[in-house]
């Protein structure tokens, strides 16, 4: 009779959780408000042309976009000097709004190459900073669009403040550790908010990285999330 009654009431604390725990996203995400990337990233640059660019080049690209990725915010802005240009893609969601293997389908690795594009180089697990600010490993590639032309990116994805792992391995196909366990804890209620970070250039980003005016630019990236620790 002991063990039917812990069985009974496992199973009402269970259920009890799995009825609040939905209400309780939705109310943090209607108290939670997206930050205002176009003001996080307004630092001026001097010597670089900069341009506001669309999240797709037609707008039934974008709204198809919009809906498969629906994000909160984005920002999707280039910098151009000479024939060099530089961009910075950022993508937020609040609370609740997104599964994080459902952003992940959306990385350069999956959606690039689902386009044509292809890797010619990775690397994993990258270290970067931001001024004296160490920021969450990055993920490096080297592409080649189906112009010839070749594009470098980084890029990273944080859940709550935490990176995502995507393994040491190109992700078109889901890491199935991280897959899994990013899943259990969404199912378990962790819906925290979520920030995808990409940056790409037409030169070696590892050169252009340590541009002052772009560090001062990339500066947003410390108030969204991606120092590794505190931000003073």
């Amino acid at each position: 009779m002991k063990f039917a009654s812990v069985i009974l009431l496992s199973a009402a604390l269970l259920l009890g959780w799995a009825t609040a725990m939905p209400l309780l996203i939705r109310m943090e995400a209607e108290d939670a408000v997206a930050p205002d990337l176009i003001a996080i990233f307004a630092k001026p640059t001097r010597s670089w042309e900069t341009t506001d660019l669309p999240i797709g080049e037609t707008e039934s690209i974008k709204l198809a976009a919009e809906q498969n990725l629906r994000y909160d915010r984005y920002f999707f802005r280039s910098y151009r000097k000479g024939s060099t240009e530089f961009t910075i893609y950022v993508a937020y969601w609040l609370p609740g709004k997104q599964p994080p293997h459902l952003i992940t389908q959306h990385v350069p690795d999956r959606c690039w190459t689902m386009n044509g594009m292809t890797c010619e180089e990775m690397r994993f697990e990258v270290p970067t900073s931001i001024g004296t600010h160490q920021l969450w490993p990055a993920q490096w590639r080297q592409f080649r669009n189906t112009d010839g032309k070749v594009v470098y990116a980084m890029f990273w994805h944080t859940v709550g403040g935490r990176p995502y792992n995507f393994g040491r391995q190109f992700y078109a196909v889901p890491h199935a550790g991280t897959f899994w366990f990013e899943a259990f804890r969404y199912l378990l209620g962790s819906r925290p908010e979520q920030v995808f970070f990409r940056v790409t250039s037409n030169s070696p980003i590892d050169e252009l990285w340590k541009n002052p005016e772009l560090q001062e630019v990339l500066g947003g990236f410390l108030q969204l999330g991606l120092a590794a620790g505190p931000v003073y």
